[in-house]
């Protein structure tokens, strides 16, 4: 379903229920973004300003690191009632918006780098001999899934930003529900959230 890429909410958009996720985007160059500052960032900010009910110009994202205190952590809005996570690729951004529970989400377009790089950094050798049993037409596809799928669990934990994709020991641990997407247009994706997904809400 690539159509609701296109889509930002509406002026206000009500907080998501529990098990609910709603899945907002852009593509790159629908909307311009200020000087020094990236189109993901902006898209954020002007998403986030529809549940929190200001202008995006008025949206603090606090993206401390929760280790060292520096600025490349898990972003957040403290006190907003709201988890989000973004991810973008192939010139489109994603948003996954949840009310009570936490959220992670990763989009990717398979390419033969993800999958080296996944392969070298994630698999455990049974998993590695498992995709590459598969067809040679549909492996890159199902690496790139499964990368996905880890890279939204890591992203849901904050587990992985900048550490890498497998957890340390100690490294807090939240139950993970995950859900790919299908989202048209070759892309792909996936949803982690740390209570099951109900329900998926895209942009009309």
């Amino acid at each position: 379903m690539a159509d609701f890429l296109a889509h930002l909410p509406p002026a206000r958009a009500a907080t998501p229920g529990p098990g609910e996720v709603q899945l907002w985007g852009a593509i790159e160059g629908a909307e311009p973004a200020a000087p020094g500052e990236t189109f993901s960032r902006r898209m954020q900010r002007a998403v986030l300003a529809r549940y929190l009910g200001v202008t995006a110009a008025q949206v603090r994202i606090d993206r401390r690191c929760a280790r060292c205190g520096g600025p490349h952590g898990r972003p957040s809005v403290p006190g907003a009632g709201i988890d989000f996570s973004v991810s973008h690729s192939g010139g489109r951004v994603v948003i996954a918006v949840v009310g009570s529970e936490r959220v992670g989400v990763d989009v990717q377009m398979p390419a033969a780098e993800i999958s080296r790089h996944f392969l070298a950094k994630a698999l455990d050798p049974a998993e590695s001999a498992a995709l590459e049993a598969l067809p040679a037409a549909s492996r890159l596809r199902a690496l790139t899934q499964q990368w996905c799928r880890t890279e939204a669990a890591a992203k849901l934990t904050g587990v992985g930003v900048l550490a890498g994709v497998r957890a340390e020991p100690g490294a807090q641990r939240l139950p993970v529900s995950l859900v790919d997407l299908d989202l048209g247009g070759g892309l792909v994706g996936a949803l982690a959230s740390s209570r099951p997904i109900d329900r998926i809400r895209r942009g009309t």
